[in-house]
């Protein structure tokens, strides 16, 4: 795993620190971990992970696959929904994916 990988939920978490969301900074710590415990940076899974974690986790994927990034072109909401359903349960929560 990269080091911006183990670094990059600490470092969102920080700055909710720091703007005053002190509240929901776990949530931001925990949107990297998975379903199948695959995720990062405590390896959590299932219910471990926080119903708020577990949905910044889908907004955030499904943002990323809309809006595009540097690396790679953005795609239609479509193609999002397909890619979320299909890493459902394994990545995300599936009550989550399906109530999106």
């Amino acid at each position: 795993m990269a080091y911006y990988e183990k670094t990059s939920s600490n470092w969102g978490e920080d700055r909710a620190g720091m703007t005053g969301l002190d509240s929901i900074a776990p949530l931001i710590l925990m949107h990297h971990e998975r379903m199948d415990g695959s995720g990062y940076p405590n390896g959590l899974k299932g219910d471990q992970i926080s119903l708020g974690g577990r949905i910044i986790a889908v907004v955030d994927s499904y943002t990323a696959i809309v809006e595009g990034r540097v690396y790679r072109e953005k795609r239609a909401h479509h193609e999002a929904i397909e890619e979320l359903n299909r890493l459902k349960g394994s990545k995300f929560d599936s009550t989550v994916v399906d109530a999106s």
